[in-house]
């Protein structure tokens, strides 16, 4: 307890700037339902975890711990996501693919 005294104390007094405010931290939140569901898509390609992991109790509980009000996709929704950024990256890479043979670089041969 006199620890957390001292601590007061020595706290008293000073100003804390707005940017580094507890309560603008206490109150912001960077939760969005796309950007999650897309990160945990990503996270289940990149580490070959199976979309039933997104099931799982223990998982769950740690995001409502984070976030009380997360909304979880299912293993379903999560298949569906990976199959649509699938789709979308494979149109992106072809027409950067189409743009390059297009336009192939002239590459100088020096002897």
């Amino acid at each position: 307890m006199t620890n957390l005294l001292c601590h007061v104390k020595s706290c008293e007094g000073q100003v804390v700037e707005d940017s580094k405010s507890i309560v603008q931290y206490a109150h912001g939140s960077s939760y969005n339902k796309a950007e999650l569901r897309y990160l945990i898509s990503l996270w289940v390609v990149q580490c070959h975890r199976p979309f039933t992991i997104i099931e799982d109790a223990p998982l769950q509980r740690i995001f409502k711990m984070l976030y009380g009000k997360v909304e979880m996709p299912s293993e379903v929704m999560v298949s569906w996501d990976v199959r649509e950024i699938h789709s979308v990256s494979k149109l992106c890479v072809g027409t950067v693919l189409q743009v390059c043979f297009r336009f192939p670089l002239k590459l100088k041969r020096e002897y």
